[in-house]
């Protein structure tokens, strides 16, 4: 095979990103790779699927059409090829199917752990937990640690002293259901970064000095003296103005840290930060109450040094439960792992752990590299800018490897767009996507792709005049705007003639908004043309409210994709749902009642009226057929029972049967 070269690819969106993929996948086929060689992860299945059956079309119409063959052959830098050539490399694919590397990052690392257990020390063999089991296992640790009447160890006390100081200012007499929450949102960050010297260390968090002082309390004091003293006699002050003032003075000293904060200390500290370079440098104007203050130098010198205090108190309190935090997690994470990890229970959050543990132990994953890259020559990886360090920490002695390959028989490929970024959240570093191009410079070659062939001209000119305003970015965003800066290019639409309209409309609160929302999907009218329709909110939660907004109010067919919960959300499945529960429970009058008031009651019909019947019916067709041929059966009897548009309804009820 001749040398194909390393290549990365900063694609905008829309610009082609699966297609560049497929066209590089098909490019190493045609040129002899053979399929299980190549290695081609993405981060999530419906990203992976869509590229698999990308793949599989194009070289499926290229067996079958000349003229679908002459393209793809250009494609791919292949002329010569043509329908037996591409018949031959579908063939040759189709039967490698069970050997592909070709999914998830997630299922890549899995397939590892599955491969050497031993090796990264875990004790029996490693199986993926659900949700539910991980839950589950979780509990179980907590229960050990948290057991009424038993003697607690001086590990266990450790644990309880460092969980006080972690929750520092709050009380919860559930101890281990607060414990189960606060695990949930801080151990993935803990695994992220374990070491004690990256939590709550002064000297890390500024280098170049703290800047708020030692909470000098008798400064302080004089200082709220005077702020006091000040309002009492300036006349120009109103009267709710100079309450607030006063009261904000006397509560700054009866503030101590981890208390609630009163409302005027909390309304009036809120004003100070905000302005704080003036506060500091003695020209700061405070709107108090409708009142513009100008305290004067003399004034605003009193009020940063309360402030000071305030903050430095604060802060040195979450500097000591960001401490205590880390010894939870990690007290925690010791037991867990001895546990459950250790025994090859594991969760997909567990896999890079696991594997960036062995690569650091001797005679862990740096002994099995050799024998992981002799399986793959050939590495593609989608949406890159998503990749974490711990992610990049496992596979960058593999890409290492390939990159560095004398013969050049050998190559990387990723694509992605740092302005789509969107799992910083899980660890996601997009400044990744330089760092890997700057470590291999002047080998893989950079290309731009910066054309859209999803949009319009008038969605495109909309997205340029908006996130290519420079001088706007750096006004609102003057932190991130240098990066931005670093990565946009203008962007051009494929479809020049393609019709549109895009417009920036402009609504104060929620219920305006899903009005203005409503009355465009009435004017489109998406479903009655066959069209698509996509409506993007900020939270899951949102999505979920204004989905129901649209259905109760406009009576349009609106799913919130992102929170599916099909047996929750709709009429239809929670009285299915109530009929199950009466037929296993037949005292249960509440589901009686739910039935009973629902539709269902009409279809059970008048002989099915006792609710022992009932139950004996619903039963035997459960034990008989099993629960998906039961309410597959339900369903189709409930679809004639549906209005012509409850479209919804009858999405809820596939969707069911599927689940």
């Amino acid at each position: 095979m001749s040398a194909i070269g390393h290549e990365m690819i900063f694609a905008s969106a829309g610009s082609g990103k699966t297609h560049a993929l497929t066209t590089r996948y098909l490019r190493l086929l045609a040129l002899g790779v053979e399929p299980e060689r190549i290695a081609a992860l993405t981060f999530t299945r419906k990203a992976a699927g869509e590229f698999f059956g990308e793949i599989l079309r194009r070289l499926a119409g290229a067996a079958g059409d000349a003229a679908k063959a002459a393209k793809l052959a250009a494609a791919i830098g292949r002329p010569e090829l043509g329908v037996p050539d591409f018949l031959r490399l579908l063939r040759g694919l189709v039967q490698a199917m069970h050997r592909l590397s070709l999914g998830t990052l997630d299922g890549f690392f899995a397939r590892v752990v599955r491969t050497f257990p031993l090796e990264l020390g875990l004790a029996g063999e490693p199986g993926l937990l659900d949700e539910q089991t991980a839950a589950e296992e979780r509990q179980r640790v907590l229960a050990r640690l948290f057991a009424a009447g038993a003697e607690p160890t001086p590990e266990q006390r450790a644990l309880i002293e460092a969980f006080k100081l972690a929750t520092f200012g709050t009380e919860d007499k559930a101890v281990a259901a607060r414990f189960d929450r606060f695990v949930d949102a801080h151990l993935a960050l803990y695994r992220e970064a374990p070491e004690a010297g990256r939590w709550g260390v002064r000297s890390r968090i500024w280098p170049s000095g703290f800047s708020w002082g030692d909470g000098d309390e008798k400064a302080a004091q004089a200082a709220a003296a005077e702020l006091d003293a000040w309002a009492a006699r300036t006349p120009e002050l109103k009267e709710k103005p100079r309450a607030r003032w006063r009261s904000f003075a006397a509560q700054a000293l009866e503030w101590a840290p981890g208390q609630v904060w009163p409302a005027d200390l909390e309304f009036v500290l809120k004003k100070v930060l905000a302005d704080w370079p003036a506060v500091r440098d003695g020209r700061a104007e405070l709107m108090i109450d409708r009142q513009r203050i100008a305290p004067g130098p003399a004034v605003c010198a009193a009020l940063a040094t309360v402030v000071r205090r305030i903050v430095a108190l604060e802060l040195a309190r979450r500097m000591l439960v960001t401490q205590g935090i880390r010894a939870v997690l990690g007290a925690f994470d010791k037991l867990y792992d001895a546990e459950v990890r250790r025994a090859g229970r594991l969760t997909f959050a567990d896999l890079p752990q696991l594997l960036a543990d062995g690569r650091g132990r001797a005679g862990g994953l740096r002994e099995l590299d050799y024998r992981l890259d002799a399986r793959t020559d050939h590495w593609l990886f989608d949406e890159f800018q998503d990749t974490s360090h711990q992610q990049w920490q496992i596979l960058e002695p593999l890409v290492d490897e390939v990159v560095q390959d004398p013969e050049g028989r050998r190559s990387l490929f990723y694509v992605g767009d740092v302005k789509q970024a969107i799992f910083t959240w899980r660890g996601g570093d997009p400044q990744l996507f330089a760092h890997v191009a700057a470590r291999y410079a002047g080998g893989v070659q950079r290309r731009e792709l910066n054309e859209s062939w999803r949009s319009g001209p008038a969605v495109v000119e909309l997205v340029n005049r908006v996130c290519g305003n420079a001088t706007a970015m750096r006004e609102l965003f003057p932190e991130a705007s240098a990066m931005w800066g670093e990565y946009w290019r203008t962007h051009v639409s494929m479809w020049p003639e393609r019709p549109g309209q895009a417009a920036l409309l402009f609504a104060e609160e929620e219920e305006g908004r899903w009005a203005t929302t409503m009355r465009l999907l009435h004017m489109i009218e998406p479903n009655e043309r066959g069209l698509s329709c996509a409506v993007l909110v900020q939270t899951n939660a949102a999505g979920a409210r204004l989905a129901d907004y649209l259905r109760r109010e406009g009576g349009i067919a609106a799913v919130a994709e992102a929170d599916l919960r099909v047996g929750l959300d709709n009429p239809v499945a929670t009285a299915l749902a109530a009929l199950l529960r009466w037929a296993a429970h037949p005292g249960d009058r509440l589901a009686a009642r739910h039935v009973a008031m629902s539709p269902l009651a009409r279809l059970l019909g008048p002989e099915k009226s006792a609710a022992e019947a009932v139950g004996a019916e619903v039963r035997r067709e459960v034990a008989e057929r099993g629960f998906e041929a039961w309410l597959g059966g339900w369903a189709r009897r409930i679809e004639g029972e549906l209005g012509m548009r409850d479209e919804f309804t009858r999405l809820r009820l596939r969707q069911l049967v599927a689940a």
